[in-house]
């Protein structure tokens, strides 16, 4: 179990901290700036992301009984230059908060890119297309809670440029 200070006296686990931390979300696409995205969307993965679990929990054993669904907290990271393309969070929604670094999110219905900063808190449910692309020259790391059914998310190309799959933003 991982011990994180974020909220002293309330914030136990890596588990608890991000949920809690949705509320003060500052991430998103800017005030005034909703519409459709001019630029075309990122379809191919650049560049592998390096995922690591940290917990999971098999929701159909809890009070929610949704068997076949788990409620998971990774440590995402994307170093420079990665391309993480168009996907849908519909069936998965998400709570990312970031670490260190910065990601430029680019959402279908926002009219520009934005990058999520160190502390900021990003969320994406039903309806919500985005890419992600770090511009930056260091890596990104992020805390990812999302509930989830099915991992199919691209994370990385092959040698031949061809799309795998693995647990990815």
């Amino acid at each position: 179990m991982r011990l994180l200070p974020i909220i002293p006296g309330v914030c136990l686990t890596f588990a608890m901290c991000v949920p809690m931390l949705a509320s003060a979300a500052n991430g998103g696409c800017p005030s005034g700036k909703s519409g459709p995205q001019p630029l075309p969307p990122a379809t191919q993965a650049k560049g592998e992301v390096d995922v690591h679990v940290e917990a999971e929990m098999d929701l159909g054993l809890e009070a929610i009984a949704s068997p076949g669904w788990r409620y998971r907290a990774r440590t995402v990271t994307i170093p420079a230059g990665v391309v993480i393309p168009l996907h849908s969070h519909d069936k998965r929604p998400e709570t990312v908060m970031m670490k260190h670094g910065g990601l430029t999110i680019y959402e279908l219905d926002c009219t520009v890119g934005y990058t999520m900063q160190e502390g900021q808190v990003y969320q994406s449910g039903h309806g919500k297309q985005h890419w992600a692309v770090n511009e930056t020259d260091h890596p990104a790391v992020m805390y990812v809670v999302d509930l989830v059914s099915k991992d199919s998310f691209p994370t990385s190309t092959t040698g031949n440029g061809e799309t795998e799959t693995g647990s990815g933003h």
